[in-house]
């Protein structure tokens, strides 16, 4: 058999592998590089940017000032919705003080002069007690003044260590700086004053909230159940009756106190409608429900739930018929009388 010989191995022309050889090079450095850039990902460099952010005290500075502006335009707009807000809600609660059926359709204690009165107990004994214990209201205002500051000056709490939540900061103390500027603007016109007219309910608002929280609910519950009631209202002629809507849903036929919170109106659905029994609470409050029975409430009798069941204007309407009716027979008796 013959043998090759001795020597050095002979290099043999291979076009084709050579070709391979160079594909399969190509495709391990295409392999390496992705597998490089999928070990920097996006979320890598956009957490390298964040932090970059984070330490960056002149960037925090230009983005805080920047979001003050912002702030600084919903501030003045936020300021005359709360001046229209409040001078609606006086002129609401102010309306119900010069309404004789007020203090008839009201359940006890919820009418208009009754909540004056409540306010202006709540004045005189805050006042009684700054006489006899001056620290107090020295504590007092000490602590609106340092709330004030707080909510004005953005040298009054430290920078945010994250970038993001320095720009929330500033944001909602440029949104207090407009609502400030909107109110020494407004002077001349009365937008303070609009406010402070509808300061007249909210001073009833918070008793109200402190009475949830004697019921026993949590202090987001009370303030919830403190809010104005929005709702359909109670319904005098039931809505299962299925009455002409034109009437169903008039004046005449549905009970929504104006003014009225949504527990209080809770608690007069309950006592009014022998069908109503609870009412669902938010989730983002816990959830759960308001229940008449846990607060003790007894429904009212048939006679009760007519009466504090019916709306304002179905009492004066039925209330001047009959004053009528009475008027045109006591009439005709007279004339019908023998001279």
């Amino acid at each position: 058999m013959a043998q090759m010989p001795k020597g050095k191995p002979r290099s043999v022309p291979d076009p084709a592998g050579e070709q391979y050889e160079l594909m399969m090079r190509q495709e391990r450095l295409k392999r390496k590089r992705a597998d490089a850039a999928a070990r920097k990902s996006p979320d890598d460099s956009a957490g390298q940017t964040q932090k970059w952010l984070d330490q960056s005290a002149t960037l925090k500075a230009i983005g805080g000032y920047t979001a003050r502006r912002a702030g600084n335009l919903v501030g003045v707009a936020r300021g005359g919705w709360h001046a229209v807000e409040g001078l609606t809600e006086g002129v609401s609660f102010l309306s119900r003080l010069v309404d004789p059926f007020d203090k008839l359709t009201s359940p006890p204690g919820e009418a208009a002069i009754d909540q004056v009165v409540g306010a202006g107990k709540g004045v005189f004994d805050y006042a009684r007690n700054g006489l006899a214990h001056p620290e107090s209201v020295a504590r007092d205002i000490k602590n609106k003044a340092h709330q004030a500051y707080v909510s004005l000056d953005p040298g009054a709490t430290p920078v945010a260590t994250r970038f993001p939540d320095e720009l929330r900061r500033n944001f909602e103390i440029g949104k207090n700086q407009g609502e400030l500027a909107f109110d020494v603007g407004s002077l001349v016109v009365g937008g303070p004053f609009a406010k402070e007219v509808g300061a007249i309910a909210d001073a009833q608002k918070a008793a109200t909230a402190s009475k949830y929280l004697s019921q026993g609910f949590s202090p987001g519950v009370s303030a919830y159940l403190a809010e104005p009631y929005k709702g359909m209202g109670h319904h005098f002629g039931p809505r299962r009756a299925n009455l002409p809507p034109a009437y169903s849903e008039s004046v005449f036929n549905v009970l929504k106190p104006e003014g009225i919170s949504r527990g209080d109106f809770y608690e007069r659905h309950f006592l009014v409608d022998p069908h109503f029994y609870a009412a669902r609470l938010p989730k983002r409050l816990g959830g759960g429900s308001w229940r008449g029975k846990a607060l003790d409430l007894e429904k009212h009798g048939p006679i009760g739930q007519i009466w504090y069941g019916s709306p304002g204007p179905l009492k004066a309407r039925v209330l001047g018929l009959s004053a009528g009716a009475l008027g045109t027979a006591k009439s005709s008796a007279i004339k019908e009388r023998p001279q």
